[in-house]
């Protein structure tokens, strides 16, 4: 019995450094990526089809899914450095100025998103709410973004879905 208090006392701190350090590596946006890992990398693949085929050559040069995974509510949107959408899957989105848009909360996003993309190569994160297409509610979401040359490739993940 003597020696089963200090066995019992390492399991315990044992516990609480686990716990301790996954909470700190959920914490930490570059250990966790804000929950936007699959966002990331449709980004991440459609700069690249983009980066070696060109704008809009990348369109056709990449299967569908490069640019959407409707399923996971998940898909790219191109907008310009002037704030007009030059691609969406919805395409009465395209040629938008969606530089001025705001959440219902008044948060203008896409404003703070642009000024993270102040160069090429930069990446940005925004958290707002906005309209799941799958049922219309409106849900938290983070929408990670690249810039490459003169575009602004998005996608974003519903926080629910994380």
């Amino acid at each position: 019995m003597r020696y089963a208090f200090p066995r019992l006392q390492e399991i315990q701190a044992i516990a609480v450094t686990v716990f301790l350090m996954a909470a700190i590596f959920l914490s930490n946006p570059t250990q966790a990526q804000d929950g936007v890992a699959g966002a990331k990398d449709m980004v991440d693949g459609a700069v690249a089809a983009i980066d070696e085929n060109g704008w809009p050559g990348a369109l056709s040069a990449v299967p569908p899914e490069t640019w959407a995974r409707l399923e996971e509510d998940l898909y790219v949107f191109i907008v310009n450095t002037d704030g007009f959408i030059v691609f969406h899957p919805n395409s009465r989105a395209i040629g938008v100025n969606v530089a001025g848009a705001r959440d219902p909360d008044g948060y203008a996003y896409m404003q703070d998103l642009m000024t993270q993309l102040n160069s090429d190569g930069a990446t940005g994160l925004v958290e707002y709410y906005w309209s799941r297409p799958s049922d219309g509610e409106i849900k938290l979401k983070r929408t990670y973004a690249r810039r490459i040359g003169n575009l602004l490739v998005a996608c974003g993940v519903y926080v629910e879905n994380v």
